[in-house]
């Protein structure tokens, strides 16, 4: 009797391999990962980087750049690009919160997207840090503040008692005001903002300071010096001289 050769048994945890005829072109399999987007602050100018995909020589590959308005549900095409990174001028967008991914494609197809990166236009910036200063009886304050990322300008407004905002400087270069109320006194508050050439940024939390200046404790006798000019505040025997607005 003539028997059939016994065919060997395969391990059962062993996997086969698809496999692909040589010469048929299939899309990209490996995802991108979006590794930046920076902007300048106020602008609608990104700058986006990601990872590469495989099949990169492929016939037709590409990178197609979309962007979302809602959250994801639908997606638009910016642009395509054959490298890791792409410009995008967003000026005709909306105000408002996108999201941005990138897809790899070739002649045969799309392969899987990166995950969506969020993005707010314009690019945000940041508040400046308000400070004030006052010494004792002065109708002098000084305002210092923060620098802002992406700033090359800033702007101060002051109110008084709650009077209403108004302008005292714009433009500065500095990080500095010194304000003078003359004999005014009162509660005086301040804000600050950093402007580009894109626009002005978001106002600080207001700053607030009572002239003239007052102690720490908010008490203690004053004497005028015999020059007329300035007073001092004695606590506790220990003279401190500071200069008076007379």
């Amino acid at each position: 009797m003539l028997l059939s050769p016994s065919i060997p048994k395969l391990p059962i945890s062993r996997k086969w391999a698809v496999a692909v005829a040589p010469g048929i072109l299939t899309p990209p399999t490996v995802q991108p990962v979006i590794q930046s987007v920076t902007g300048n602050e106020l602008s609608k100018e990104l700058f986006v980087t990601w990872s590469a995909s495989n099949k990169a020589g492929s016939p037709g590959f590409i990178y197609v750049i979309e962007t979302s308005d809602d959250a994801g549900d639908t997606w638009d095409y910016f642009g395509e690009t054959t490298g890791l990174s792409s410009e995008m001028s967003l000026g005709s967008f909306s105000d408002g919160e996108y999201l941005i991914r990138v897809v790899p494609a070739n002649d045969a197809g799309q392969g899987p997207g990166s995950e969506p990166e969020a993005v707010t236009l314009p690019v945000p910036m940041a508040a400046p840090g308000v400070s004030i200063e006052s010494e004792y009886l002065s109708y002098v304050a000084l305002i210092t503040w923060t620098s802002v990322i992406g700033a090359t300008a800033y702007d101060i407004e002051a109110q008084s008692d709650g009077g209403g905002w108004s302008s005292l400087a714009s433009g500065l270069t500095v990080n500095y005001y010194e304000y003078d109320a003359g004999l005014s006194g009162g509660f005086y508050e301040f804000r600050v903002r950093g402007t580009n050439g894109f626009g002005e940024g978001p106002w600080s939390d207001p700053a607030g300071v009572t002239l003239p200046g007052e102690s720490e404790s908010g008490e203690g006798d004053t004497y005028r010096r015999p020059d007329g000019v300035s007073r001092y505040l004695r606590p506790d025997g220990t003279s401190t001289y500071l200069r008076f607005a007379a």
